[in-house]
């Protein structure tokens, strides 16, 4: 009797899911429905499966329900060229010996998971059968797979991987828990998941595309999925591009930030003894593209990284890395989103870096926007360090809201820096070995707002050619919190700004500075409140010291004798403001 409840059940079960196994529009192409049960013995019902010697071998394309119990069975898809689906009803399959599911041959694996079931696949940690060292996962297949089914699918990985496709991976609307001694989930040619919950924790990499040899693949796409991993190496990887749109994502890899790049421990993650291993968050060798999501990333290596361009449009981002917080060879563009890198070695790094929207919180022990320079002095024989470096890299800022908090340079280009609108704010160094804006080029400030505090021997400005007018003032260093103010001829304040650590020099550029027109600028030893150091109109300030009376003479009107000309910063003992032999310091490579 309980034989034929099981089977009617099953039955009604394919008959609600058939929706969801063909939801593409697929042609249901099979000839079977069969229904396997598995406990002391394994029953089944149907035709295209036999079950010998612990192997349940499915040779015929067919829906295939699976249920019940095993200490130790295998299942081996041999199916030629044909589809087949198994239906997870609360199936739970070790194996002692090989992979739990196999799939040998087939044009198409599906695997649906009923809803509200629980299913488990778990391996040994040696297997006695891998089939010419072919077999390296719970669920190996050498086809298309696919994994659907709003169910729960619990994975344990004792010998290798947890999920490997020889051609692509596709998983929706399931929800999936992988835990692994090397990969989470492998695929060769391509991975999508959509509309998904996984969590994965895994000793090597999380997630992984990585066919290098095909044209077009090796790509990765999540969108609109809730992923969760702990990998002791990358946590997203795909060798070719990668996106993802909308969703939740958390990604720990490598023990984190702590284990940054100035440490001896860091360089060995996970499972690999080489130095081509790598931690970081979320990698491509081709392109990144966030088109929006909530992503968190706690990182021993570069946090999001790509070797050819990262484009973020919009998305709530919060990064904190051993290394980079944001790096590109090629080209970083922002257009718009919420981004907070909490630590980095550098923010943002690449060779060309364009600020187009949205806002940015960033702190760096080295650069916090850095367009090309992959080895300079600070980097010198850092683990970790990039080599690449351009004198044709560029920084434009055309809208948006930065904030950089750096040791090193704020904000740094080989080439040139150009600001159309935005606001960047930054509190640069305390030592006089960086400077808080740096460029080799030219930096023309033609619109927006600059507020940069920092040391004062390697200050500088932007150029003479910016079409809005700026000042730089040097004088001796203040105390963190001590409030600088810069008021108008009619006691108008422009601005009232109180950095969180000590600075000797400001620059500051808005369209409210007036060539010809006066300005005070005082400090005074207030503690106020403020958001990103600009206190607000409502704090009441104490009178303070009047550090000068400025008319604005030039495009650029300096105060003080400290700091450098615009374009390059002090060499070693060097006066300030003195071109050592009539020329301009070569200061390439630059990290």
């Amino acid at each position: 009797m309980k034989k034929w409840v099981i089977v009617i059940s099953s039955l009604f079960v394919i008959i609600a899911l058939l929706f969801i196994v063909f939801k593409k529009g697929e042609e249901p192409v099979t000839n079977y429905v069969t229904s396997i049960h598995f406990d002391k013995n394994v029953s089944i019902n149907g035709n295209g499966a036999t079950y010998k010697n612990k192997t349940l071998t499915i040779t015929s394309s067919g829906i295939y329900t699976l249920s019940g119990t095993s200490l130790d069975s295998n299942i081996v898809i041999n199916a030629n060229n044909g589809k087949v689906t198994l239906i997870f009803n609360n199936i739970s399959i070790t194996s002692n010996e090989t992979a739990p599911i196999y799939v040998k041959k087939a044009e198409l694996m599906t695997i649906t998971l009923i809803e509200d079931t629980e299913n488990y696949l778990i391996d040994s940690s040696n297997y006695t059968n891998t089939d010419n060292n072919e077999i390296n996962a719970v669920i190996h297949s050498k086809s298309d797979l696919v994994l659907n089914g709003s169910g729960n699918l619990t994975i344990e990985a004792n010998y290798n991987n947890g999920v490997v496709g020889k051609d692509n991976i596709e998983i929706i609307d399931s929800n999936i828990v992988i835990t692994s001694k090397n990969n989470g989930i492998k695929a060769k040619d391509s991975i999508k998941i959509e509309n998904a919950n996984i969590k994965v924790k895994a000793s090597g990499n999380g997630i992984k595309a990585y066919n290098e040899t095909k044209k077009n693949s090796g790509t990765m796409e999540l969108i609109n999925s809730s992923i969760w991993i702990e990998a002791g190496e990358d946590g997203l990887e795909a060798i070719s591009s990668l996106s993802i749109k909308d969703g939740t994502y958390e990604i720990k890899t490598g023990d984190g930030s702590e284990n940054s790049s100035t440490k001896d421990t860091w360089g060995i993650w996970g499972n690999s003894e080489d130095n081509d291993a790598s931690a970081k968050g979320i990698k491509a060798d081709g392109n990144i593209l966030i088109n929006s999501g909530t992503i968190q990333v706690d990182s021993s290596d570069d946090a999001i990284h790509s070797n050819n361009i990262v484009t973020i449009k919009n998305g709530i981002i919060t990064l904190s890395s051993g290394d980079d917080g944001i790096h590109a060879d090629d080209t970083l563009t922002i257009e718009d989103g919420k981004i907070n890198i909490e630590k980095s070695y550098e923010g943002l790094e690449a060779s060309n870096i364009y600020l187009k929207g949205g806002s940015a919180h960033i702190k760096a022990s080295d650069d916090g926007i850095n367009a090309a320079g992959g080895n300079d002095a600070s980097a010198m024989n850092r683990k970790g360090a990039n080599t690449f470096t351009s004198d044709d890299s560029k920084i434009e800022i055309t809208d948006g809201y930065y904030v950089v908090h750096a040791e090193g340079d704020g904000i740094d280009s080989n080439g040139d820096i150009t600001m159309e609108n935005g606001t960047l704010i930054i509190e640069g160094p305390t030592d006089s070995g960086n400077g808080a804006i740096d460029y080799n080029g030219t930096y023309n400030m033609n619109g927006g707002t600059l507020i940069a505090v920092g040391s004062s021997g390697m200050a500088e400005a932007p150029s003479n050619s910016s079409k809005q007018n700026s000042m730089k003032l040097s004088f001796s260093n203040q105390k963190a919190s001590t409030t600088i103010q810069i008021v108008d001829s009619d006691n108008k304040p422009l601005l009232t700004f109180s950095p969180s650590k000590s600075y000797s020099s400001l620059v500051y550029s808005s369209a409210t500075l007036i060539k010809n027109e006066s300005y005070t600028i005082s400090l005074s030893e207030n503690n106020l409140k403020n958001t990103d150091g600009i206190v607000s109109a409502s704090e009441e300030i104490k009178e303070g010291t009047v550090l000068t009376t400025l008319v604005l003479t030039d495009t650029i009107t300096t105060y003080g004798n400290n700091g450098m000309p615009n374009g390059f910063g002090n060499m070693p003992n060097q006066i300030p403001g003195e071109i050592p032999n009539g020329e301009k310091p070569n200061r390439n490579p630059r990290r």
